[in-house]
């Protein structure tokens, strides 16, 4: 039987108080009316609802964290590596529900993985780089950069003038400003000009060619953060194609 700290209301035993039961073999327990909450092994390990904890601390049900941290707010959990600094670490915020982590030994070794475990060896799945790019293993043999589609849309090219697509993602608009000839507008414009636009059309008659900027005898203008235009049609003349697709790539 262990050693025992009991807090005792008085209602099972008639007699209220801090009871304490001394015992030699080195687990403390700590009881409310004769029931154990916290066990502490003679090993170290801490217990909070198990009796039998296997690590320094075993929780056995529900954990909260709250408080308040300067300059993020909410509650914290850190864990590391070492005793000094928070090399390595993760610390989630209850404010905001963020997930981060630090490392102070430089950005190189800063981020988050996602290992999975297999049969034969630990591979890494999935990487938040210290700059924000999202990195991931999709049977590529490791783990690389992902490169999200900013921008999507599938755009009826019959309609004249400024009509939404069919159905798209941050494209608020597209004008038809001339036959084949389209100013595709973004909701939430990009970080600079160097952006990638990968566009198809089906034929009205003859092979289809997209292009931008515009070109084949059409005025030229450079794309821009907001927007971009674009020539949908032969190497003649531009075509009012019923689906036009894009997608934007940076």
């Amino acid at each position: 039987m262990p050693s025992l700290i009991n807090s005792d209301d008085g209602v099972v035993s008639g007699s209220a108080g801090l009871k304490t039961t001394g015992s030699n073999d080195g687990i403390l327990a700590l009881q409310n009316n004769g029931t154990t909450n916290v066990t502490v092994t003679a090993a170290g390990n801490v217990g909070i609802g198990t009796a039998s904890p296997a690590t320094k601390l075993d929780v056995n049900g529900s954990a909260q964290v709250t408080g308040s941290i300067s300059g993020y707010g909410g509650g914290e959990i850190r864990l590391g590596l070492t005793t000094s600094g928070n090399d390595n670490s993760i610390s989630t915020r209850a404010t905001g529900a963020a997930i981060l982590t630090f490392d102070h030994r430089g950005a190189s070794n800063s981020g988050f993985w996602i290992w999975r475990n297999g049969t034969d060896a630990v591979t890494e799945r999935m990487r938040l780089t210290g700059d924000g790019d999202l990195q991931f293993n999709s049977g590529y043999g490791s783990v690389a950069t992902a490169y999200g589609c900013r921008a999507w849309a599938n755009i009826n090219g019959s309609l004249s003038g400024a009509n939404a697509p069919r159905a798209g993602g941050n494209v608020s608009s597209v004008n038809r400003t001339a036959n084949g000839q389209f100013t595709v507008s973004f909701s939430v414009a990009m970080p600079d000009a160097n952006y990638s636009v990968v566009a198809s059309a089906n034929a009205n008659g003859g092979a289809l060619v997209s292009s931008m900027p515009n070109s084949s005898g059409y005025a030229a203008s450079a794309p821009s953060t907001g927007s971009f235009n674009m020539l949908v049609g032969s190497t003649a003349a531009g075509q009012n194609s019923l689906y036009v697709n894009i997608a934007v790539f940076r």
